[in-house]
C-alpha cells in the first residue's frame, strides 16, 4: 500500500518444494505405562513418496539407468530414513518427556544450582564456604554430575526389572548427550545401499 491508500502489485515468484518422504511418530504397543522418559522408547514410521522420488529420477541427468537403476533409489532410501530417525529421534529425546518430568527436571537443576552456590569443592576452596552466585559452567559441571550419579542408580536398579532397558545419559530430562550421538553417528552411517554393484 502507497501513502495514499492505494494497492501496488509486484511480480512474485513462488516455488513450491514436494517432499520425498514424510515422518511419524508410531508409539503403539511398544512403551512402558507409567514408566520413567529414560525407559520410554518410541518408533519411527516413514512413508516414501513415490511419485516425487520417481520424478526426481527421471528428471536427473546424472542418473543413466533411470528408474531401473538401484543405486538412486538407494540414496534416496538412505536419506529418508536417516533424516527420519534423526528427526524423531532427536524430538524423542529432548522434548518426549511429560509435563510432570519437566517439572521434576527443572526443581532438580535449580536444586544443584543452590547447591553450587553454597556448597561444592570449589566454592569451598575459592569463596571459603560463602554463599555466591555461580558461574555457568560450575552449574552445569554440578548438574552433570549430580545427574550422572542418579541416573546410574536408577540404571543398576533398572537392571533388575523387567520392561525396557534403562538408556543412560548424563543429564536429568532432555538427553542432551544422547540426542548429540544420535545426530553424530546417524549423520555419518549408511542405512540403505544398493545390493547391486555399479559398473
Amino acid at each position: 500500500m502507497d501513502e495514499q491508500g492505494g494497492a501496488v502489485a509486484g511480480k512474485v515468484g513462488l516455488k513450491t518444494e514436494v517432499k520425498t518422504f514424510s515422518a511419524e511418530e508410531d508409539t503403539l504397543g511398544n512403551e512402558i505405562s507409567n514408566a520413567s522418559h529414560p525407559r520410554r522408547w518410541t518408533n519411527a514410521k516413514v512413508s516414501l513418496n513415490i511419485d516425487e522420488v520417481t520424478r526426481q529420477i527421471q528428471q536427473n541427468p546424472n542418473i543413466s539407468g533411470g528408474l531401473r537403476s538401484p543405486q538412486p533409489w538407494a540414496q534416496i532410501l538412505d536419506r529418508s530414513i536417516k533424516r527420519c530417525l534423526l528427526n524423531e529421534g532427536t524430538r524423542h529425546l529432548l522434548l518426549g518427556l511429560t509435563k510432570e518430568e519437566w517439572g521434576w527436571g527443572a526443581l532438580f537443576w535449580a536444586y544443584q544450582v543452590v547447591v553450587d552456590s553454597e556448597s561444592d569443592p570449589v566454592s569451598m576452596l575459592v569463596f571459603h564456604g560463602q554463599p555466591h552466585i555461580p558461574t555457568v559452567e560450575s552449574a552445569a559441571i554440578s548438574i552433570v554430575i549430580a545427574s550422572t550419579f542418579v541416573n546410574l542408580i536408577e540404571y543398576y536398579i533398572s537392571r533388575k526389572t523387567q520392561g525396557n532397558p534403562y538408556r543412560l545419559s548424563l543429564f536429568i530430562g532432555p538427553q542432551f548427550d544422547r540426542a548429540l550421538i544420535l545426530n553424530a553417528t546417524g549423520r555419518f552411517s549408511t542405512l540403505a545401499k544398493s545390493l547391486v554393484e555399479t559398473k
